[in-house]
């Protein structure tokens, strides 16, 4: 595996939950990668996750947030994305694997982007969503005003226009290439929409029945159909909570570690990824030692050869 830049995005404010914006520095002071390294893993961070913190958009800006769905509350989640958008950008074209470690599930608008626009891949990037939530709200069908849970929305062309404009206003993914994994918490607008779109959606009772296996292998063929780009794309509450409870939007029977991680391993063999995403660790919650553990055991059943 090539080389991997670790890229922190240090933002709660996408979401109802404060502390996530502290989850990259938390893995950070716990020397996640440096365990990685010692395990022959060509990894590091690309750049320290305090130099996020300490800006005034991190610890000072996470203090005293404004309202969901006002602007002030936008502005917030638009930096870090734009933030996360750049660094993406900059690992891409130095030929670096970027893995983005958050922090709410909002920077996905600003990471899935820089992809497309890396490898000129506009409407042309697949995307396996792993998640208890499809993240497809827009301002209109969202009864939270929480931008974590309209990243996709953005990403597809639909939704708030500040959001949208990460996108250069070109929609990155068509309906087509995008997975849902683990939903099990849909909003009716989101439900809706992956009904009138034909978004393929794998709930947990259809992995259930199915088989993470099973449900992997008809992923891996509609994310690199008529693609130049592919995506896995990770909020971590679309694992169950009693083996991943540090999560903001917990959701109960969600996917099992011991069964998912090695068909994501199998995976991980046979698509050529050009991002990881690790979404919504919040160390400020119970089950913080838990999750940091599992958080471990998940990078290296992605990462190891």
């Amino acid at each position: 595996m090539k080389r991997i830049d670790v890229i922190p995005y240090g933002c709660s404010a996408g979401g109802q939950v404060s502390g996530s914006e502290r989850g990259a520095l938390d893995l950070k002071q716990n020397g996640l990668i440096e365990r990685l390294q010692s395990s022959t893993l060509d990894i590091k961070w690309q750049y320290d996750p305090k130099e996020i913190y300490d800006t005034d958009f991190g610890k000072k800006a996470h203090e005293n947030l404004p309202p969901l769905g006002s602007q002030e509350r936008k502005e917030i989640v638009l930096w870090h994305c734009r933030r996360i958008q750049n660094d993406v950008l900059k690992a891409l074209k130095k030929g670096t694997l970027p893995l983005t470690i958050g922090g709410d599930h909002a920077m996905a608008a600003g990471s899935i982007s820089a992809v497309a626009k890396a490898k000129n891949a506009y409407g042309r990037t697949g995307v396996i969503w792993i998640d208890a939530h499809p993240d497809l709200n827009t301002p209109d069908t969202s009864i939270s005003q929480a931008l974590h849970g309209m990243p996709l929305a953005a990403l597809v062309g639909m939704g708030d226009e500040n959001y949208v404009s990460l996108t250069g206003n070109e929609p990155v993914i068509r309906y087509d290439s995008i997975v849902y994994i683990g939903i099990r918490d849909i909003d009716p607008g989101e439900q809706d929409y992956i009904d009138r779109f034909g978004i393929t959606a794998f709930t947990m009772d259809d992995v259930n029945r199915l088989g993470i296996d099973n449900v992997l292998e008809q992923a891996k063929a509609i994310i690199t159909k008529d693609t130049d780009a592919q995506v896995i794309s990770i909020d971590l509450d679309g694992f169950d909570p009693e083996d991943v409870p540090a999560v903001g939007s917990p959701v109960p029977h969600g996917l099992k570690p011991e069964t998912t991680l090695p068909a994501l391993k199998k995976l991980m063999k046979e698509i050529d990824f050009d991002l990881i995403e690790i979404a919504e660790y919040n160390p400020m919650l119970a089950g913080r030692d838990k999750t940091r553990d599992f958080i471990e055991e998940l990078l290296k059943t992605l990462l190891s050869d």
